[in-house]
């Protein structure tokens, strides 16, 4: 046995604050399956917007559509919207109980009608539950820790069918936490690690087609362009090229601190923020810098890109919106707490949040950062997800939100 504690520095880090609730032992012996108990079958289909469907009288931009209780109180969670579904799940600490989250128990993955907030499915897990990573191919893939014996769990990834919740398939990493979310291409669901592997399953039966080794700490979200698998090493201050098909390495890139930003990539130009304070842009097919822009504190965020422009936030407080091509600042925008998460960007607009003290998504203009409106929450630790002209958003105060965009 040995202990893992996927924690940043000593001060606070991301990644203690997503992770907290984890076991100091874990195991390296191989997982057990759980049963699924699921409700109504949902129901797939090419929905392109929700219009008024589950819109309130009231609700203009920045309204709440509806809003629904998954009980998650204490700690961040992603959502993952595809196909009409808005999936989330109830994490828990070890010993937690219903009380622990209020009304809503814990281990609890369910599928939500994302236009409505309606309950399509739910299924109650016998593992703990760490979130839902990703949606490919009618699979819903989560992450978790598999009880092995009294008090020792070992770390997994969870692939469920996406109409029913009944489980498909499970892989364990054993004492290697996985990434919280994973990158899809082509059928090939793609994991970082806190030990440094990157995972590559199918995303249908979770067979591994290859896997490979980056830098300690390679926690980021992976994200797959042209071929190409890009990742960050948090322990080794890297930003890795992996060949998308075979797993071989295909150049790394070396900066100053460590990276705990996930990569963006758009027109050939690979970015990235670091604890360096600085934002890069590096040549996809190489890994040679292009530009670095520097920014005040350390970028956890991840970049999104959209028209020529980077977006990113900074634990200064701020929403940078960067030149592609030169890294030159087009504008800033000051929000009240540190950025830790990336923005999105929809038709025009910057959909960001912030975190600890200001618990405000902001929906800023693209060209200007103006703010068109904020919502309060509880708190948010990631990216919102913009479909069918809504916001979806996972809060500390353990709802899970749908805001007109």
């Amino acid at each position: 046995m040995r202990s893992l504690r996927p924690h940043g520095r000593a001060r606070w880090s991301l990644w203690s604050i997503l992770l907290g609730f984890l076991l100091s032992t874990l195991t390296l012996s191989a997982c057990s399956t759980a049963p699924a108990t699921t409700t109504k079958p949902a129901s797939s289909g090419g929905l392109s917007s929700c219009g008024t469907t589950g819109a309130t009288p009231s609700s203009g931009p920045g309204g709440v559509r509806w809003r629904f209780h998954f009980g998650a109180t204490d700690r961040a969670t992603p959502v993952a919207v595809a196909n009409g579904a808005l999936y989330v799940a109830s994490p828990a600490s070890v010993g937690a109980t219903p009380a622990d989250t209020g009304a809503a128990p814990p281990n609890v993955v369910y599928a939500l009608d994302a236009c409505t907030g309606a309950v399509r499915w739910h299924v109650q897990r016998n593992d703990l539950l760490i979130g839902v990573a990703a949606v490919a191919g009618g699979v819903v893939i989560l992450t978790g820790l598999e009880k092995t014996a009294p008090n020792q769990f070992a770390y997994s990834i969870v692939g469920l069918d996406a109409n029913t919740g009944a489980q498909r398939w499970l892989v364990s990493t054993d004492a290697n936490a996985p990434s919280l979310q994973a990158a899809v291409a082509d059928g090939t669901v793609y994991f970082g690690s806190w030990g440094g592997a990157i995972y590559a399953l199918d995303a249908r039966t979770g067979a591994r087609r290859w896997q490979s080794q980056a830098g300690a700490s390679s926690y980021s979200t992976p994200v797959v362009a042209d071929g190409m698998v890009y990742t960050s090493s948090n322990g080794y201050a890297s930003v890795y090229a992996f060949d998308a098909s075979t797993g071989t390495q295909r150049w790394r890139f070396q900066a100053a601190n460590v990276i705990p930003s996930s990569p963006a990539v758009a027109n050939g130009v690979v970015y990235v923020g670091s604890d360096d304070s600085f934002v890069y842009a590096l040549d996809a097919r190489t890994g040679t810098q292009i530009w670095n822009a520097p920014i005040s504190q350390d970028v956890y965020s991840a970049p999104a890109v959209a028209n020529g422009v980077v977006y990113i936030g900074s634990f200064d407080q701020n929403i940078y919106a960067l030149d592609a091509k030169t890294g030159a600042q087009q504008w800033r925008f000051q929000t009240s707490g540190r950025v830790a998460s990336g923005p999105a960007i929809s038709n025009g607009v910057v959909y960001a949040d912030s975190t600890e003290t200001d618990h405000n998504v902001y929906a800023l203009d693209a060209r200007t950062g103006a703010v068109r409106w904020r919502f309060q929450t509880g708190g948010v630790f990631f990216t919102p997800v913009v479909m069918y002209g809504v916001v979806y958003i996972a809060s500390y105060d353990g709802f899970v939100y749908a805001l007109n965009a």
